[in-house]
């Protein structure tokens, strides 16, 4: 298994190693209110500068959906026919993966998955991600840095890991009948 940056991967993907040209991307949950800020216009920057449309459709309402209510919000999502649908790292959207994903793939459109937990075990396609104990160590030390009050905590930057993994469920690939290149199955782990 090997890891790669967020930039060799967005490396990865301007180089044209994607097996396909997308062109409709969703995201998923009140996530697309909360793009209202930056988060928001660069994302939909990247979309202009990639040429994709982004349809920007909440799956959820609340912090405790039901797995009914999350079905019925994701018939509008998946009539949208998006080429993948993106799962961000809400815990709201998590704790109903395994609906979410077997709707969208019974629909034949891959998830790509912020967490690993959801590619895991759900059955998502893919997802560019950090395992749990690394954020978990990485969180530890922001608050290290925070409760030893060695600096005050607005001078302490902002920051993200550095190296995220690659992680691709191949029976789903299989599934739904999309397999990554070779350059990326040489990076992947694979499961």
């Amino acid at each position: 298994m090997f890891s790669i940056t967020l930039d060799e991967a967005l490396e990865l993907r301007h180089q044209g190693q994607l097996s396909k040209s997308y062109q409709a991307v969703c995201v998923t949950p009140d996530f697309a209110t909360r793009l209202a800020g930056n988060l928001g216009a660069v994302l939909r920057a990247l979309a202009a500068q990639f040429k994709l449309q982004l349809l920007e459709t909440a799956v959820i309402s609340g912090p405790k959906p039901e797995a009914a209510d999350v079905a019925e919000a994701m018939q509008p999502l998946i009539a949208a026919r998006p080429d993948f649908i993106y799962l961000p790292s809400d815990s709201s959207l998590i704790e109903r993966a395994t609906t979410i994903v077997e709707l969208a793939r019974a629909a034949g459109i891959p998830i790509i998955s912020a967490t690993e937990g959801p590619i895991r075990e759900d059955g998502a396609l893919m997802g560019l991600v950090t395992n749990y104990a690394n954020a978990g160590a990485f969180a530890g030390y922001k608050a290290e840095q925070i409760l030893r009050g060695k600096e005050a905590v607005r001078s302490i930057p902002v920051e993200t890991l550095q190296r995220f993994t690659l992680v691709v469920k191949m029976t789903t690939a299989g599934q739904l009948g999309i397999y990554p290149p070779l350059d990326l199955i040489k990076i992947a782990e694979l499961l």
